[in-house]
């Protein structure tokens, strides 16, 4: 091969190489969330839970749904992006089928329509304090979450309710705890690389839930940038997500409860607006089956949750996300009735 052929060759591949550079540099973009005081952005989040419980051969099914209708409203930008937002319930749909409280709906629209009294009073208090109080937090421009604040009357509720964290396990209860209310409001805040997003960027996120005397549940999430995906007619971002969870026994607890997963698998994706800054929809899903002991008994639990979030309010959500092997009567009809209300914000 001629030298001159041979330099022609070498500068070829070196272009070659500087095209492909500059091709993966315009892929990758920054994303971040983007806040501007007043800006105020409806929400509705769904969370799901099929639990079929098997204990000494006793077979009890529990379906559980819980939809929020919640309006972001930011109340102030510091000079980093970092966003003071409060968020107001606007409002809560219940439904449950349990062997414990039979078929149970509620929709906070019918406030004249709640469960019976011995769910009621056990349930009635947090749900109202939800919705006459305001939450607050902070929001960086990645969707790193901090000083989350609950509602003063929704703390004392909660509070009254303490203890019993076994039985709420295996009841399938343990919704309305304060660790769980914060995880819901660090689960609907997407967080996003450091670093421009391109193929093969990945990141992680870490949330606990404190389950009383149980201990500790941990969910440990992996993010990886997917892409773009073109949703009515509007190229947004997709990111896929990896969700393991794992528990971790109290230290000194008395509680006579011991369990493991012995399976589990979780997977989800969001759709991300880098124009607009913000989060278009999202979907988690976890199947876990745990095994272990409750004062004495031995116990099986296969369960299949599934969190959903939207843009705009609850009839945003995708109808299909009903719990599995059919809910308890009337379930889809709640989030397919919902009222068609519009809400500043929701573009």
């Amino acid at each position: 091969m001629s030298l001159l052929r041979s330099t022609r060759l070498r500068v070829c591949m070196t272009l070659a190489a500087l095209l492909l550079v500059a091709a993966e540099a315009r892929a990758a973009k920054e994303l971040r969330w983007k806040f501007k005081e007043g800006d105020k952005l409806p929400y509705a989040m769904s969370q799901t839970a099929t639990i079929l419980i098997d204990a000494n051969g006793i077979e009890i099914d529990v379906k559980i749904k819980q939809i929020m209708d919640v309006v972001w409203t930011v109340k102030s930008v510091a000079s980093d992006g970092t966003a003071e937002i409060s968020q107001k319930v606007e409002r809560v749909q219940l439904l449950m089928n349990t062997p414990f409280t039979g078929e149970v709906s509620y929709d906070s629209k019918q406030p004249d329509k709640v469960p019976p009294p011995e769910l009621w009073d056990r349930m009635g208090k947090p749900i109202e304090a939800m919705l006459d109080g305001e939450f607050t937090l902070k929001i960086s421009p990645t969707g790193k979450v901090s000083d989350v604040t609950l509602p003063e009357a929704l703390t004392e509720a909660l509070g009254e309710q303490r203890g019993g964290g076994g039985g709420q396990m295996m009841m399938g209860g343990g919704m309305f705890t304060e660790s769980t209310i914060r995880q819901t409001i660090e689960q609907a805040v997407t967080p996003l690389p450091e670093e421009p997003a391109g193929e093969g960027v990945t990141w992680s996120r870490e949330l606990e839930n404190k389950m009383g005397p149980i201990g500790t549940q941990k969910i440990a999430v992996t993010y990886t940038y997917a892409g773009q995906e073109n949703k009515d007619g509007k190229d947004l971002e997709k990111i896929d997500a990896k969700t393991e969870i794992s528990f971790e026994a109290a230290e000194g607890g008395d509680a006579d409860v011991a369990m493991e997963i012995t399976e589990q698998e979780g997977k989800g994706s969001v759709l991300f607006d880098a124009a607009a800054g913000r989060a278009i929809s999202a979907k988690t899903e976890q199947d876990l089956v745990l095994e272990g002991d409750f004062q004495g008994n031995e116990f099986a639990q296969e369960i299949n949750m599934v969190l959903q979030l939207a843009a705009g309010t609850s009839e945003n959500l995708p109808a299909d996300e009903a719990p599995k092997d059919d809910a308890a009567e009337g379930d889809t009809s709640d989030g397919d009735n919902a009222d068609k209300e519009g809400s500043e914000g929701d573009k």
